[in-house]
């Protein structure tokens, strides 16, 4: 038996593209509409993402689902006509799935990564580098020790935007990872 046959996609609907995008563009133009406000002001949209999700937006790249890149693309294009920042979260969410499933680890693959693409559980790439290691991709960069009131972080993220000089701050510049 395949790993296909014992983990099928997550829905009927994950090899449709033309259902996937009919339900990702009337998701981004409901109730993502309707939260974009929200959204721009804090909100974190599980909810809406779990209904991409349940479309067969959030898997459609996944090798299991034929890794329909093009439209895992135009299904975050749908989402980011509306809001920007919801598409950058599906980006994000459907890099993990990649890094999960091409991780040739096992606690990754099956049921993890088939909630994962059917937008049950959530997970991004903010942390790559973690990521990446977890999955066995790259080695671990950071280092963390327990402080008092969190932890003090340390190492190097070479793909990560460094953008102190933009704030004009003393102050630790944020990172975009």
């Amino acid at each position: 038996m395949t790993l296909a046959q014992l983990h099928p996609p997550a829905g009927p609907e994950a090899g449709n593209a033309d259902t996937i995008l009919s339900r990702t563009t009337a998701i981004a133009g409901g109730p993502l509409r309707a939260a974009v406000n929200r959204i721009d002001h804090g909100h974190y949209p599980l909810e809406i993402l779990a209904e991409f999700g349940a479309a067969g937006a959030l898997g459609a790249h996944l090798a299991r689902n034929g890794s329909q890149f093009g439209t895992a693309l135009a299904a975050m294009g749908a989402a980011s006509r509306v809001c920007g920042a919801t598409g950058f979260l599906m980006w994000a969410h459907d890099v993990c799935g990649l890094y999960m499933e091409q991780s040739d680890n096992p606690a990754l693959m099956g049921r993890m990564l088939e909630d994962h693409a059917a937008g049950r559980t959530f997970g991004g790439t903010a942390l790559s580098n973690p990521m990446k290691a977890l999955a066995e991709i790259e080695p671990m960069l950071l280092r963390a020790r327990k402080t008092v009131g969190g932890y003090l972080v340390s190492g190097s993220l070479p793909w990560v935007s460094v953008t102190k000089a933009a704030w004009n701050t003393p102050a630790p510049a944020p990172m975009i990872a």
